[in-house]
């Protein structure tokens, strides 16, 4: 799996909509491309993506997709993860995505029948460093 990993570069673009009535800006709305590359880092393909938002200083996990043969190999929790780090700003976290494997992989706890994280706490830290070891 190194050197597929090696291979993938991950982009965010973001968006976000303007309610033209009273001119407030709507939540701001990013997605998570992971693109594999070649040797020359030219994309070769979009091989999955993660939607997300922030709302009211929560980052919301919308959804996570792999296509076909890249299912199933553990980039969803590296996906979600890096995300995390990157658009989180230590803001608290949920998960919308019914994945209890992802959630739990990443230090989430349900409460009132919602994954949530703080990634304040240790364990997202050290949930992230088993992920990475585990996809190389």
């Amino acid at each position: 799996m190194r050197g597929v990993v090696d291979a993938l570069v991950v982009r965010y673009e973001s968006s976000q909509r303007v309610v033209l009535a009273d001119d407030a800006p709507g939540p701001r709305q990013w997605f998570a491309g992971v693109d594999h590359v070649d040797e020359h880092g030219d994309t070769v393909e979009t091989i999955g993506y993660a939607v997300l938002h922030v709302l009211d200083g929560l980052l919301v996990v919308d959804s996570v997709r792999f296509k076909g043969k890249w299912q199933g190999r553990g980039l969803e929790p590296l996906l979600v993860g890096m995300a995390i780090d990157h658009l989180g700003a230590g803001r608290p976290v949920e998960l919308r995505v019914p994945d209890e494997v992802l959630a739990e992989r990443l230090g989430f706890e349900r409460r009132d029948g919602v994954w949530r994280l703080d990634p304040a706490v240790g364990r997202f830290a050290d949930a992230m460093k088993a992920v990475r070891a585990d996809v190389g």
